[in-house]
């Protein structure tokens, strides 16, 4: 449970379909998630399997709609992909996937983490990586400004073991209405 909560570390552990959410009621943002020891399962004869797990980050708006970003693995060679998800329910459908670095796939199997930064600015959605601007993707006037609940989520076989994966959220400034007095001139 991630309410009302702006920082911290959650342990994600694999259900028996290998699936688990961590679902965030209050409007925020901006997430900032750190990925540690993401290291694929492996066959039998010690080959990666392919695409076997995603780390998934989403932004859900009040209609229903969401922009979702994940990190995963999609080849035998143990590549990573940065992937805009589609979906009926997606802003923005199937539009891109960039491949992490050399640098950042070492320093995510080497337990240094990378982080992996989604943020909404205007009616656009910006998504970094260590820091680095990966993609801005626009999601339209309807979206400037708002904010969405959080969703965190991780697809894979990984048998028993857990993922720490420790975050912050930033909620959107809190808007203050003021009375200004009136005055006889």
């Amino acid at each position: 449970d991630l309410s009302n909560q702006y920082n911290g570390s959650i342990t994600i552990a694999n259900q028996a379909d290998g699936t688990t959410e961590i679902t965030n009621a209050s409007a925020y943002n901006d997430v900032s998630v750190t990925v540690r020891d993401y290291t694929p399962s492996k066959n039998a004869d010690g080959t990666l399997k392919q695409g076997n797990f995603a780390m998934q980050v989403y932004f859900i708006f009040d209609n229903g709609k969401q922009y979702q970003v994940r990190i995963h693995n999609t080849d035998k060679d143990g590549n990573y992909k940065l992937q805009n998800m589609g979906g009926d329910n997606s802003l923005t459908g199937w539009k891109w996937q960039a491949d992490l670095t050399a640098a950042q796939k070492e320093k995510l199997i080497n337990g240094d983490g990378v982080e992996f930064h989604v943020k909404l600015v205007g009616a656009n959605a910006e998504l970094w990586v260590d820091g680095q601007l990966m993609k801005t993707v626009a999601l339209g006037e309807a979206y400037n400004g708002k904010t969405a609940q959080i969703r965190l989520c991780m697809n894979g076989n990984r048998g028993v073991q857990n993922v720490e994966i420790p975050f912050t959220l930033v909620k959107a400034p809190e808007t203050a209405t003021v009375a200004i007095p009136s005055f006889e001139c």
